[in-house]
Order: structure tokens, then C-alpha cells, then sequence
């Protein structure tokens, strides 16, 4: 009792200690700045009260991968102006191939502060970076294989940069938030011999290679998974509870490595299409973890020889219950993360904190949902969680029909 008080209390000092409803990457590092006689604190020229800080003892990456740093205090600076990202200070350069900067902070470096800036209503105004906006220059580096956009010489590197702080990179129309890119000076070749220092995005990308070896992984999984159903379907002997409900996990992972194939090869997605492929994707993943659970229950109860509650229950029965459970809570799973990403307003901050925010970032579940991922995720720790790694996809209407043959193919059997 007095250990599970002590825990509890433990984990509210933790939330306390961060700033309720703020984005990780609205904030900024007020370690070394000055506090003034109210409590709050002086941010290059911004007053940040005391309510919008906080304490943190970690860093967010770009693929939400949580990183350990020194307990420090941050302040939610973007809920009270606009923001822009840089790598790290202004007057340094991002070195190649690492998260790090080199350079002297001291020594100014010359360059246009000048970008065109995309507002709501789509049209373009001119603003200065330094000066419009609330910089943010203490985030962690992305990635350590990251590379810039160089529109100079290359007219496919365009970009554009959104009034909320998004990125789009033109040449696969994907839109960036600022979890996946920073900006920073960098020289850049004009031509006769000539260097010019100027603002330019960095941000991460697989190597094509890489990106060939994942997706060729990713078929050979998706063969193997096929061929395994294929058996399961069309042997007798194997088309039994057991077989049918193994199937039925296959089938929820084939979806989904498929979908992830063809995520990769996408090249612009609408916002409805990239929510779609979120919310089902979802649900096949929740559904994979959920067979688990019940080919785990079906393998205990078979091996109690008097668990006869159970045993009773013919086996195309049995498989019906099943079938409910996985489909059913997955589905219900999916269905409150979507009234919760449609119920709440992502303009209000606080509202902000508990959205799933599928398509909001990203075509997934956005990593700062701390107190939603822990409640629909049950089946995931901490740093092991798969969620963060992977963007899932399924095909919604394929889904549906797999389920219904598979269904109608598994009651026709015993155990």
C-alpha cells in the first residue's frame, strides 16, 4: 500500500514537473536565463511567467525516441509568439553527419535573415527570422545523417515555410514539423568559386539503400506471413481454433507490413488520406497485440485438463468470442482515438496535451500524447513501445473482406 502510494506520488511530481498542455518542441531552454523578481523569466526579450515553465530531464528526437539529459528548466515560449527552429545558435554551423554544431557563438555570421513565410489564408510575406519570431535554438538536432536543402542550385530543393512552423519540401511534397527538421546558415557554392553563407533546412533522410533494404525486408515479410496463412487456410489438420486464431494475428501483421511498404513509396498524401491510414493502421496493430492476448488465453485454457467453464464451449463458439473481443476492442480502441482527435481543437494548447493527433505531425500517433498513450496502449513500455519506432498502415476495405472470409472459414471447424 504505502509503496504504491509512494509510486503515485512519484509520478505526479513528474507530470508536475513539466508544463501541462505544452508541446516538447514549444519549448526552450531557460537554464541561462535571467529570473526576474515575479518569477518569470527573460527570454531573449520575451517574458515567460512562471506558470509556462517547467522542469525536464529528458530530450525528444525526431522519431520520438526519448533521450536522458540534465534535469533543467524549460519554458513553453511558442504558446505566447510565433516560433522559429534553428539547429542550435545562430552563429554556428551544423556539422556534417553529427548532432553537433561548431563555431563561435561570439563571432556573427553574415547571411539573409529574410524567408518567405506561407500564411493561413496561402499567401507569402516576407519576414525577418531573428526578429518576427521567437527562436529556438537549444532542440535536439534531428539526426546525425541529415542533409540541407540547397534551392540554389537545385530547383527540386524548394521549400516553404508554414506561418504554424511546418516545413514543405517540394520535392516529395512532404510537410515537415519541427520534430523532423531545424534551420541553420550554411555556405552554399554561388558559382565562380564563390560561397555564400545562407538560412537553409536540415533534416533527415534514409540513404537510398537503406531505404531499398528496409523495403526489401519488409517484402520478405510480407511473403513469408502470406505463405503461412496460405497453409493455415488450406490444411485441414491446421484449420483449427488454435490455427484459426494464429491466422487471424498473421493477417492483422501482414496489413500492416504491407501498408508500410506502400507508405514508402507514397509520395503526397491529403490530410484525410494520411488520418485514414492512421486510424486503420491503429486498429490493425491493436488487433495484432489483442490475438496475442487470446492465443495465449486459448493455449492455458487447453492445457488445463478441468478448466471445463471453457472446454464446454464448442470450438466454433469460442472462436466467435474471440473474434468479438479482438475485432470488438480494437475497434473501440480506434474509435475513441478519433473522437478525441476530432472533439479537441489543436489551436488550444491544453486541449493539445491529450490528442492522439493522428495526421496532425505525422500519419501516426503524435509522441507527446503521454497520458493517452498510456491509456490505449497497455500492451507497450516506456522506450520498448513499438508505436514509436513505426508508422503502421492498413487498407480498410481489404481488411474487412480478410476478416469475413477468414471468419467464415474458421466456424466451419473443430478443435
Amino acid at each position: 500500500m504505502k509503496s504504491g502510494l509512494v509510486l503515485t506520488l512519484l509520478f505526479l511530481e513528474i507530470v508536475a514537473a513539466q508544463i501541462p498542455g505544452c508541446d516538447y518542441f514549444d519549448t526552450v531552454d531557460l537554464s541561462h536565463s535571467p529570473k526576474l523578481s515575479n518569477g518569470s523569466y527573460q527570454y531573449e526579450g520575451l517574458v515567460i511567467p512562471p506558470e509556462q515553465t517547467g522542469e525536464y530531464d529528458f530530450e525528444i528526437l525526431a522519431d520520438g525516441e526519448k533521450e536522458s539529459v540534465p534535469r533543467h528548466l524549460r519554458g513553453c515560449a511558442c504558446r505566447l509568439g510565433s516560433c522559429i527552429r534553428f539547429c542550435c545558435h545562430r552563429n554556428l554551423f551544423l556539422d556534417r553527419n553529427e548532432r553537433t554544431c561548431s563555431g563561435d557563438i561570439a563571432k556573427a555570421v553574415d547571411y539573409d535573415p529574410y524567408v518567405n513565410i506561407s500564411l493561413a489564408n496561402g499567401t507569402q510575406v516576407r519576414r525577418h527570422v531573428l526578429k518576427d519570431f521567437i527562436v529556438q535554438q537549444d532542440l535536439p538536432v534531428p539526426c546525425s545523417e541529415h542533409f540541407h536543402l540547397d534551392a540554389l542550385n537545385d530547383e527540386s530543393h524548394g521549400w516553404t515555410l508554414m506561418e504554424d512552423g511546418r516545413l514543405l519540401r517540394h520535392f516529395d511534397q512532404k510537410s515537415l514539423s519541427k520534430q523532423e527538421y531545424c534551420l541553420q546558415p550554411h555556405p552554399i557554392s554561388a558559382g565562380d568559386n564563390k560561397t555564400v553563407i545562407t538560412l537553409v533546412p536540415h533534416n533527415c533522410n534514409d540513404p537510398p539503400e537503406s531505404q531499398l533494404l528496409y523495403n526489401i525486408l519488409r517484402l520478405l515479410s510480407i511473403i513469408c506471413l502470406l505463405s503461412t496463412i496460405i497453409v493455415y487456410l488450406f490444411i485441414p489438420k491446421l484449420r483449427n481454433l488454435h490455427g484459426c486464431c494464429f491466422t487471424c494475428y498473421m493477417a492483422s501483421l501482414l496489413i500492416a507490413y504491407a501498408l508500410l511498404l506502400v507508405d514508402s513509396w507514397k509520395e503526397d498524401w491529403s490530410k484525410s488520406m494520411c488520418q485514414l491510414n492512421g486510424y486503420v493502421g491503429y486498429f490493425a496493430v491493436m488487433a495484432s497485440f489483442l490475438w496475442l492476448t487470446v492465443i495465449s488465453f486459448d493455449l492455458w485454457s487447453s492445457f488445463r485438463s478441468n478448466n471445463y467453464n471453457v472446454q464446454r464451449y464448442t470450438p466454433r463458439y469460442r472462436f466467435l468470442i474471440y473474434s468479438l473481443y479482438a475485432w470488438g476492442v480494437a475497434a473501440l480502441l480506434t474509435l475513441i482515438v478519433i473522437i478525441v482527435d476530432y472533439k479537441l481543437d489543436d489551436n488550444d494548447d491544453d486541449e493539445l496535451f491529450w490528442m492522439p493527433g493522428v495526421g496532425l505531425y505525422n500519419c501516426w500517433v503524435k509522441s507527446d500524447s503521454r497520458l493517452v498513450c498510456a491509456a490505449l496502449f497497455p500492451w507497450s513500455n516506456g522506450s520498448t513501445n513499438p508505436f514509436q519506432h513505426h508508422n503502421v498502415y492498413t487498407d480498410c476495405h481489404s481488411h474487412s473482406g480478410g476478416e469475413e472470409g477468414l471468419a467464415e472459414r474458421c466456424g466451419t471447424r473443430g478443435a
